[in-house]
């Protein structure tokens, strides 16, 4: 059959994931239905074949999965002893690697090692390592990266962090096989950083050898952001670079069948080891070698089932690739290539090269659309227009840097020459890069898409694809189209359609800091802070993948209670990103140089600002305000800014969040003493729960029903106990980011808890 292999890996993909969700009850009903099929019907023998794998899938998955404990035990000046498995990863400051073990606890296989100074460490070395030992934390609110899943999936369960290059001990450093390769890429990366600027250097490092820690963060969004990402990921686009770059040589020298065949896969094998053998790697290596075998030996190349076949071999070796991003674009957008293009361009009646370069892109991002949305919550219209360019300009860069790498170890000076040119490429993707991302709505962040909204694009795509071909059956490609189009939409609707007439109170997860996002019944949006860290990039890590996984694309209102680092930083990122059309500071403390970012960043975006001061009061909309309990408006010289957080009451007359920054206890009591504190719903327990913030009259004032705590792990030892015994006195249900999350609550008395479920002072 022209496509049973393919088959066949679809049907391994959903027995897997049968296993791994232990989807018993649809898992023995299928077996059931292809019993009954065995036992009456003709088609028996594929009955047999389809049980076989859906019986083999889910003894894989169960071999292969380890849960992760409820409590993995952590361990201060750990020392182990094991090989870096993978090729450690560098910037000015900090190092990262995969070390194996041969370590007794199952759980120390392998470790994420991260390093606190950027090393020397080449993969192969087997060295022994001393360092603060925990399992990776947990995610705090959705949207954010799971990594604790990520690394289970890599079989990993622990990381170590390690403070100095002294503890590091090298046993034996790599030799034999690893030694060679080691020297080949060493002296690959050598040439090129000393011929290209670094930013260009940058570029080809991550594009020839998937090398993307010399590539800023910033600038590695804006490449998600126009669809070109995919470059930077060593997959079948270079694979393929490989294979017509061989194919020119073996002409050249006018090799036999069988030599071109065994050289070109003597190179494929060498660049997947250059590159450390990502998953869309060895896919694309074995439908390369595939349809090689067919081209050199007459055989007929069915790219589908290549597709099936790669899937089939990887998902028998390492059964948890099923769940790795890379596995999944590569294989979803490969399969929009070999399925969906000729489709396409079936329909085209024109034959111009013109309209291949447009058919090529779409029929990938029509493959992997949901999936992007899913992961990213971002939809990048712009990826039509900005493939055609910056993927052959890319292409043209990644061959010359076949041949500098080839170069390099042999001819150093002409493997310069060679990577010169390149430059000029690198160049072209920059530039172009930053021209595509300001194109008007060149991406768009949109809402995690439902399981559902998934199935239906899909089942809608394969709807229209199955009427295309052949003769056209025009009711059916209707329905397709509209399926397809539904999703699309759905994508793209603001978030503030969603849960109308409903006020919403979030306090998201920002580890050491406050970040409160408010959502008005006619869906306008508030964010009170936006936590900050000296340590960390907290709004890219925690705050804005949970605006992004909402779809929030604006911000009403943006209200910082005052300018410490735990409270601004994150804001000054969202401002960054999403257009904040008002911009709210406290007007005692509105000239210090910390607001200058982010109201050059406001200003950029025309939003404008709004000085807060005590008595004043912002209509948002009609029975929704914010009420501005504290400070005054004059001026003041202090230093400690705490002291001028804004206290805000904000909600509706009949339910509101009382919010109070960091004020200390003499701030807390001047206000309760002046009578403008009135009952609240929910509370934010000022300055995180320290002791110098503790007022009963303030929480006898206020009365409220829910207490919340913004507070990280082992943030300076809040919340004081002192704090917790009162709120416990008083009959207040307590709530912590630490232990829950992110925190929801709304105006109809909905309360949820990302984390765990609440533990409350009833």
């Amino acid at each position: 059959m022209e496509k049973s292999i393919f088959y066949v890996f679809i049907a391994l993909a959903v027995s897997l994931l049968l296993g791994f969700y232990k989807l018993w009850l649809i898992y023995f009903t299928l077996l059931g239905i292809l019993l009954l099929v065995f036992a009456f019907t003709s088609y028996s023998r594929l009955a047999v074949y389809a049980a076989i794998i859906l019986i083999v899938g889910v003894i894989l998955a169960n071999l292969s999965w380890k849960e992760i404990p409820e409590a993995l035990p952590a361990a201060e000046s750990f020392k182990i002893e094991g090989i870096v498995s993978n090729y450690p990863e560098n910037d000015a400051d900090t190092g990262k690697f995969v070390l194996k073990t041969d370590h007794p606890n199952q759980y120390l296989r392998k470790v994420q090692v991260f390093l606190r100074f950027s090393c020397e460490l080449e993969r192969g070395d087997r060295i022994q390592i001393t360092g603060s030992l925990k399992p990776p934390a947990p995610p705090g609110n959705p949207g954010q990266f799971n990594y604790p899943a990520y690394l289970q999936h890599e079989n990993i369960f622990y990381t170590l962090s390690v403070e100095n290059q002294a503890d590091i001990v090298m046993i034996q450093p790599a030799s034999g096989l690893y030694q060679g390769i080691n020297s080949f890429r060493r002296q690959g990366v050598e040439v090129i950083n000393a011929a290209l600027t670094p930013q260009e250097a940058a570029v080809m490092l991550g594009m020839l050898l998937g090398k993307v820690d010399g590539i800023g963060d910033e600038q590695y969004n804006d490449y998600q952001k126009t669809g070109i990402i995919h470059i930077f990921s060593v997959s079948g686009l270079h694979v393929g670079f490989l294979v017509i770059l061989c194919g020119w040589i073996t002409t050249l020298l006018k090799m036999s069948k069988r030599n071109k065949f065994l050289f070109s896969i003597t190179l494929i094998v060498l660049y997947g080891t250059l590159t450390g053998w990502p998953v869309s790697v060895v896919r694309a290596s074995l439908m390369a070698v595939t349809g090689l075998a067919a081209y050199y030996f007459g055989r007929e190349n069915q790219m589908l089932n290549s597709l099936g076949l790669a899937g089939i071999i990887i998902l028998l070796l390492d059964p948890q690739a099923l769940f790795k991003i890379s596995f999944q674009l590569s294989f979803l957008a490969t399969f929009g290539l070999v399925y969906i293009f000729p489709i396409l361009r079936q329909r085209v009646n024109h034959h111009q090269f013109f309209w291949d370069l447009i058919l090529i892109p779409l029929s990938a991002q029509l493959a992997v659309i949901p999936l992007i949305a899913w992961h990213f919550n971002i939809l990048s219209p712009v990826s039509i227009v900005s493939n055609i360019i910056i993927t052959y300009a890319a292409g043209l860069s990644v061959i010359l840097g076949f041949f500098a790498l080839a170069a390099a170890p042999f001819l150093p000076g002409l493997a310069t020459l060679i990577i010169y040119p390149a430059g000029v490429f690198n160049e072209i993707i920059i530039q172009s890069n930053a021209i595509f991302k300001n194109l008007p709505l060149a991406y768009i962040w949109v809402a995690t898409p439902s399981i559902i909204a998934i199935v239906i694009y899909y089942a809608g795509l394969a709807l229209t694809l199955w009427a295309t071909e052949g003769f056209i059956k025009v009711r059916y490609l209707l329905a397709g189209l509209f399926m397809i189009l539904i999703c699309i939409t759905g994508l793209c609707l603001p978030a503030g359609i969603y849960n109308r007439g409903v006020a919403e109170a979030v306090f998201i997860d920002v580890g050491q800091g406050d970040s409160i996002l408010i959502k008005t019944p006619q869906g306008k949006f508030i964010l009170v802070d936006g936590g900050g860290s000296q340590f960390y990039d907290v709004a890219s890590t925690r705050l804005l993948p949970y605006l992004h996984h909402r779809g929030i694309r604006e911000i009403y209102m943006a209200v910082n209670s005052h300018p410490d680092t735990d409270h601004l930083t994150g804001l000054e990122k969202v401002a960054e990103e999403l257009k904040i059309s008002y911009l709210g500071i406290p007007q005692s403390v509105a000239d210090v140089p910390e607001y200058n970012k982010i109201k050059a960043l406001t200003a950029s975006k025309q939003g404008k600002i709004i000085p807060l001061k005590q008595g004043q009061v912002v209509k948002i909309e009609e029975d929704f305000t914010i009420k501005v309990l504290y400070p005054e408006a004059h001026s003041v010289s202090t230093s400690d800014y705490n002291q001028q957080s804004l206290v805000l009451e904000i909600g509706m007359p009949d339910w509101s969040v009382l919010l109070a920054g960091d004020l200390n206890q003499d701030q807390l009591e001047e206000i309760t003493g002046q009578g403008v504190v009135s009952p609240a719903d929910i509370v934010k327990v000022p300055h995180h729960g320290s002791r110098y913030s503790l007022s009963e009259k303030f929480y006898c004032q206020s009365n409220p029903e829910w207490a919340v705590i913004c507070v990280g792990n082992n943030n300076f030892g809040h919340p004081h106990p002192e704090v917790l015994q009162l709120l416990e006195e008083q009959k207040i249900k307590t709530l912590r980011t630490d232990q829950q999350g992110n925190i929801y609550f709304d105006s109809t008395g909905r309360v949820e808890t990302f984390k765990q479920a609440p533990k409350v002072n009833q």
